[in-house]
């Protein structure tokens, strides 16, 4: 350090004796190679679950786009989640989303369970605070007005948000049912409507097949 703060006050001395001392160190320690950093590999994104609502739109898919007959589908309620069954086995993206869908609902309906046990701890707190009250005891969590805030207002406010969670699923429910049951009576009306297409063009290639062979029959016998 001596040699080092007379170098940088400047001492000749020390600076050529600093110098000395760099060209001893080895030319691999004296430059540095930088090593880039490995290039961190993008994680792939997941792709969204099909939902099967926005896929209603699609339906009842054109003629051509079909590849064979029209198949109608059949409406099928899985574990109160209505889906339109095309095939089977039923594709992967589907199983995604109705497990998906049930979990959730279990979720809300469990939440439901202990928030109503809850709310019953909640009115019991309530009501010991109002026979304290009463007493003239005050909670010395009370508000700058001498009142408590009820315990089970929170509780109250938690379980009407997860009730009205619930029937708004069963409002969704309910509303893809009947689009689903629209799309069904539209696929049987287009099932018929292609089924007496394809029997009026068999019936052309008889009349056609019929004629030729008359015109054959009547050349022969000329």
């Amino acid at each position: 350090m001596d040699y080092l703060d007379s170098a940088i006050a400047g001492n000749e001395s020390s600076i050529s004796h600093l110098k000395s001392l760099q060209a001893r160190i080895p030319a691999a320690l004296r430059t540095t190679a930088t090593t880039a950093p490995p290039k961190s590999t993008p994680t792939p994104e997941a792709k969204p679950a099909a939902q099967p609502g926005t896929a209603l739109a699609l339906r009842p898919r054109p003629a051509f786009s079909l590849p064979s007959r029209r198949r109608i589908p059949v409406l099928v309620s899985a574990n109160k989640v209505p889906i339109l069954r095309f095939t089977k086995p039923q594709p992967a993206a589907l199983s995604h989303y109705l497990k998906s869908r049930i979990v959730d609902r279990q979720k809300r309906l469990d939440r439901k369970v202990a928030l109503e046990a809850h709310l019953e701890i909640a009115k019991g707190e309530d009501e010991w605070d109002r026979i304290l009250l009463a007493q003239g005891v005050q909670d010395e969590g009370g508000s700058e007005t001498g009142r408590s805030p009820l315990w089970s207002r929170e509780v109250y406010e938690c379980y009407r948000y997860t009730l009205d969670a619930i029937d708004a699923e069963g409002l969704k429910n309910k509303d893809m049912a009947e689009k689903m049951v629209a799309i069904i009576d539209k696929e049987k009306e287009l099932a018929e409507i292609e089924r007496k297409e394809r029997k009026r063009l068999k019936n052309e290639e008889r009349r056609e097949r019929k004629a030729g062979s008359s015109v054959t029959v009547g050349e022969r016998k000329a």
